[in-house]
């Protein structure tokens, strides 16, 4: 299992332009319902790899 740190603000930026639908709020609770064990570092929080890219699935097929 592969694991980032990936800050709020990273995940947003990253993902508002192409996936317009998906609201901050959305984003924000997907993220922190992800963090490993509260683990946080400089402002980014440690999540699993494949979580992200659960996510960034539904990101594309949502309408």
């Amino acid at each position: 299992m592969s694991k980032i740190f990936l800050s709020p603000e990273e995940l947003i930026n990253k993902h508002e332009a192409p996936y317009p639908c998906w609201r901050e709020e959305d984003i924000l609770a997907w993220y922190y319902d992800f963090q490993i064990d509260g683990i946080e570092k400089q402002g980014k929080i440690l999540i699993d790899e494949s979580s992200f890219t659960k996510l960034l699935a539904k990101l594309k097929t949502r309408k």
